[in-house]
């Protein structure tokens, strides 16, 4: 997305020559000071962009049942603070948020149950707010309904499209395509977090493979079917637009060869639309024609 108005890089470095003098100080002049045209269009840019994210998020929010936006980034830097107990002073500070706009948003948040209210012990007028059982399990879950909803929203063709053209660009998400695949293989096979692997699983996941059923839920089924002491490592992972294939070794499954496994996986706005793989028992190196592992550097027995 542009910014309306910024001048380019040429540009800046002419405006640079001009306003140096022969010993590098630079005079005030008129010419380096933007337009007023130029700063309201940054202004009314970033006013659009804020209206074009925030709308489809608290859209989701309501879906999913979670508090309006401006209170979960409440909820969410109480959360966040852990042992450190904050007042409605610190935070309005932290959220660049009004006083008496604070306090409205704490007493709605206090009337849900999602935070209350301490006395300090050392004078008994000032409070702090300490979040409940009930806000962090709200913020938790309004955590994953944004992550989500960011992720759709910044990876939509759309955006790709007027945004993802450079190569540095697509480097990045290419980059990001990876890391993406390690957090999401991690959450579902090594942590068992079903709910947070939602966020990373299309629910209309395409299954190619052969040992599992078809969509999200038959991937999640084959897990839970597994034993607790599956584990997953990756090792070479590699990324080409939307693909990504990830070399790793399942291990703990409750068979007597542990899997090397080819992971193919397709990405679309941000999560895991489309999945094959190449799966071989681990060989030993015994039994190992070339002499080499498979997986690592270096064979398990």
């Amino acid at each position: 997305m542009l910014i309306v108005g910024l001048p380019g890089r040429r540009q800046l470095r002419r405006m640079r020559r001009e306003t140096e003098g022969p010993s590098g100080e630079r005079p005030c002049r008129v010419s380096t000071i933007p337009s007023e045209r130029h700063l309201f269009g940054i202004i009314s840019e970033l006013r659009r962009l804020n209206r074009s994210i925030a709308l489809p998020l608290e859209r989701d929010l309501k879906r999913a049942g979670c508090p309006p936006l401006e209170r979960c980034e409440v909820l969410r830097e109480i959360d966040e603070s852990g042992d450190v107990h904050l007042s409605p002073v610190e935070l309005q500070t932290r959220l660049a948020v009004p006083r008496d706009r604070m306090s409205r948003l704490i007493d709605r948040l206090a009337k849900d149950g999602y935070i209350e209210r301490e006395r300090v012990a050392s004078d008994g007028r000032e409070d702090f707010v300490v979040i409940t059982d009930l806000g962090r399990r709200a913020s938790k879950h309004a955590s994953s309904v944004l992550s989500a909803a960011l992720r759709q929203f910044f990876y939509s063709k759309e955006t790709r499209l007027n945004f993802f053209n450079s190569k540095e660009t697509r480097l990045n998400s290419e980059a990001h395509n990876k890391a993406l695949v390690i957090e999401a293989f991690d959450t579902l096979f090594n942590k068992r977090d079903y709910a947070g692997a939602e966020r990373f699983w299309s629910p209309t996941y395409i299954q190619h493979s052969a040992h599992i059923s078809p969509g999200r839920e038959g991937l999640f089924g084959l897990i839970k079917s597994l034993p607790a002491t599956l584990k997953y490592e990756h090792g070479l992972i590699v990324a080409e637009g939307d693909y990504v294939i990830a070399h790793g070794r399942f291990s703990g499954h409750g068979l007597p060869k542990n899997w090397i496994t080819a992971d193919i996986v397709r990405i679309e706005s941000g999560v895991l639309v489309e999945h094959w793989d190449v799966i071989e028992d681990e060989s030993s190196e015994a039994n190992s024609k070339s002499g080499l592992p498979m997986f690592g550097d270096r064979f398990l027995d």
